[in-house]
C-alpha cells in the first residue's frame, strides 16, 4: 500500500494506530522523521494545466496542522484528510485524531 501510493492519509493513520503497540521505539522514531503525509492544498492542485498529475510533496506529521477552518484561515500547512471519496471527516476525538504515538 505504501510503496504503490495507493492509500489515503486516513487509511495510513488508521493502520499505524492499529499496529502502534507492536512497533519498536526505533520504528516509531523513523515514522516521526519520515515525510509521508500530503498537504491539503498541494493535493487540491495536483494536476497540471494539461490534466497530467503533479508529484505531491509529502511532509512529516509534526509539520502539518489539523484540517480545521481556523488553521486554514491562518494559511498554515494542513494535512490532507480526505478519503478516496474526497469527503472523509476529521474527528479530533477519534483514535486517529488524538493519537500521539508517544
Amino acid at each position: 500500500m505504501i510503496k504503490t501510493g495507493d492509500w489515503t492519509t486516513p487509511d495510513l493513520i488508521k493502520y499505524l494506530v492499529s499496529v502502534q503497540s507492536t512497533l519498536q521505539s526505533m520504528e516509531i522514531e523513523r515514522l516521526r522523521l519520515t515525510p509521508a503525509f500530503p498537504e491539503e492544498a498541494a493535493v487540491e492542485q495536483s494536476k497540471n494545466e494539461d490534466g497530467t498529475p503533479k508529484k505531491v510533496p509529502k511532509f512529516r506529521a509534526s509539520d502539518l496542522y489539523e484540517p480545521l477552518d481556523v488553521f486554514r484561515s491562518l494559511g498554515l500547512t494542513i494535512i490532507d484528510w480526505r478519503g478516496k471519496d474526497g469527503k472523509h471527516r476529521w474527528r479530533s476525538s477519534s483514535e486517529e485524531g488524538r493519537h500521539d504515538m508517544a
